[in-house]
């Protein structure tokens, strides 16, 4: 049934991202550049679910399994935890992420919101720092949220191989639209984490791909490697050494890292510029990346550079300046169709800065990680008494086995909780940076 009241013409979505916006716009006036804050929660006014749909009651009480589970009681809303940065110089990432994890709960085709059984969808995001002590305290925050089915995990894959351990002893599942490195699906020394799942490609994917193309088709045949420093930039430079040596590349000099928050790279400068070599890399996040490649410049490297996800990000461009000029970067890539076309004007709509949907990457797959969430509790979700049961490990269970069309891709996950593509998809873009705009050039 349609919400009474309902606009038309083209601005069906409106009346449902009001919210959004309003609740965004306080979280992006609340953060500043300050790396040291403690992590913070925010709670959004909740998705309009008014009389989507009447519930259907179970006769006898439903009774959980070994993992324990959630009542809803009657007349308050199912909630989504959100842990992303959304404070400090990558808050653009958390802000943007959440914007695009918000409209995971409208159904785009129609306008309308989504329930869990009639129930409404809340939110609450809580500052992770990208760090894995904010996302610890995030974790906290958010494990102790009353009415909690999941989590959205963070955008940073340090975090995650910090908090999978808390939310695996919580029995709380977490779906990540961008945490990238291997590490995260494939810890050592131990079976995969059952709760954490992610809907973007990892970086083995990513890695591979820049070193094929450095090497196919930038002609390099030698490679200066640097990197953040976390589990997200480490492993990323390691996917793209082995492609890279591979097929026949050298790595020259020794690959070095920094630390979030260094502004000043002179002596790595020195190091690439002695090495003189044919591309330099880096695996990292975008504000460290823009001053690097600045200095660089600067410094009279001309030859090409390529970055990573972390660093595809307009901000990049507007700390570069023109330094990024020529530089190439890789993101995941979403598959065209009408329903992204949909997506891309409701985000910026949604947006408390109207931006783009591609200024940050992953929304796409921030989306489709919520969508997976709600899926799974309409799933097993029942009704006893007014009140909704949320059967944790049957939960859990229904996210593994979903398969569905999401604003990115088909999503469905492998025995890792990575989602899987075929041997013909290509989920990793290359673009280019040409008169200060990313311009697309492959994704082969």
């Amino acid at each position: 049934m349609k919400h009474p009241g309902k606009p038309k013409h083209g601005h069906r979505l409106l009346w449902l991202l009001m919210a959004v916006v309003a609740a965004l716009a306080l979280v992006a006036l609340a953060c500043d550049d300050d790396d040291e804050e403690e992590p913070t929660v925010t709670e959004a006014t909740p998705t309009p679910a008014a009389a989507t749909a009447t519930p259907v009651e179970v006769a006898v009480a439903p009774e959980f399994g070994e993992w324990g589970g959630v009542i809803i009681p009657e007349g308050e809303c199912a909630v989504i935890g959100l842990s992303k940065v959304i404070s400090g110089t990558l808050l653009a990432l958390g802000v943007g992420g959440n914007v695009a994890a918000r409209l995971g709960a409208i159904d785009l085709e129609t306008g309308e919101p989504r329930a869990i059984q009639g129930f409404c969808i809340d939110f609450v995001e809580a500052d992770d720092l990208c760090n894995a002590e904010g996302g610890l305290a995030a974790a906290e925050i958010l494990i102790g949220t009353p009415n909690l089915i999941g989590v959205q995990g963070s955008i940073c894959s340090g975090v995650n191989v910090a908090v999978e351990p808390r939310y695996e002893e919580a029995h709380i599942t977490q779906v990540s639209g961008g945490s990238t490195a291997f590490v995260v699906t494939h810890p050592e020394g131990r079976a995969p984490f059952e709760t954490f799942l992610r809907t973007t490609a990892i970086d083995p994917t990513q890695g591979d791909r820049q070193a094929a193309f450095a090497i196919d088709e930038l002609g390099a045949t030698t490679a200066f490697v640097t990197y953040d420093t976390d589990a997200y930039g480490f492993g990323l430079q390691g996917n793209f050494v082995e492609g890279f040596e591979s097929r026949g590349g050298t790595i020259v000099g020794t690959a070095q890292g920094w630390e979030k928050g260094t502004v000043e790279f002179s002596a790595l400068v020195t190091n690439v510029i002695n090495e003189n070599p044919d591309i330099v890399y880096t695996a990292g996040f975008d504000p460290e990346a823009a001053a690097f490649i600045s200095q660089l410049r600067d410094a009279g490297y001309e030859g090409p550079y390529i970055a990573g996800d972390g660093v595809f990000t307009a901000q990049f461009i507007e700390l570069g300046g023109a330094a990024t000029e020529g530089a190439y970067l890789t993101a995941p890539r979403a598959a065209e169709s009408a329903t992204l076309d949909v997506f891309k004007t409701a985000y910026t709509e949604a947006h408390p800065d109207g931006e783009a949907w591609d200024y940050v990457p992953f929304n796409p797959q921030y989306h489709d990680a919520t969508l997976a969430i709600i899926l799974a509790a309409q799933e097993v979700a029942v009704v006893f008494e007014g009140d909704l049961y949320v059967d944790l490990l049957a939960f859990n269970q229904a996210i593994h086995a979903l398969s569905f069309d999401g604003v990115s891709y088909r999503v469905e996950f492998d025995e890792n909780g990575d989602v899987k593509f075929g041997p013909d998809d290509l989920p990793i873009g290359i673009y280019q940076v040409e008169n200060g705009e990313y311009e697309y050039v492959t994704n082969k």
